[in-house]
């Protein structure tokens, strides 16, 4: 029996070879880059079709569903004329009332419907995220506006850090 000794330079080892060609016939094998590239178009699409639900911010009369893409800058409430926002609770009816609750879901529709207007289908894009807080999809617009970043990646990159959060503790 002789043994011998294999220094790897940089290459798999002559028994791994035919095993790593077998497995590139069944698998797609992808470099980093790739990776990031295809992590952020499928979430473009999940966020260009996450549909968002408009709410006045005044009287809470709701305006249907649009997605980040349609969204039109400046419309108003038919009622009230108010500003709409994006309702916190999708498909559950919110009427003004006295109670704290309601007080916290009638500001932050006025929040999202500030930030609607001051950053138009960037801010729905933005508030299509998921489990964003409206501090965090703030920083992600003002950072978007200051340096030109692609907005995907910042709210991809926002996600990310928000659910390795919730794992972590």
């Amino acid at each position: 029996v002789e043994a011998v000794i294999y220094e790897n330079l940089g290459e798999p080892s002559p028994l791994a070879q035919p095993i790593l060609r077998q497995a590139e016939r069944h698998l797609d094998i992808y470099t980093p880059e790739n990776v990031e590239k295809i992590v952020l178009m499928y979430a473009s699409a999940r966020l260009r079709n996450t549909s968002l639900e408009l709410v006045c911010g005044e009287c809470g009369l709701t305006h249907g569903t649009v997605k980040p893409g349609e969204f039109t800058p400046g419309v108003r409430c038919s009622r009230c004329g108010g500003t709409l926002g994006v309702n916190p609770t999708p498909g559950v009816r919110i009427r003004r009332g006295k109670s704290k609750k309601t007080k916290t879901v009638f500001r932050r529709i006025a929040r999202t419907a500030e930030l609607l207007e001051k950053y138009g289908s960037d801010a729905a894009l933005a508030l299509a995220g998921r489990g964003l807080s409206l501090k965090m999809v703030e920083k992600i617009l003002v950072r978007r506006n200051a340096t030109g970043e692609d907005l995907v990646k910042l709210i991809v990159d926002a996600e990310r850090k928000r659910f390795q959060k919730d794992e972590n503790g």
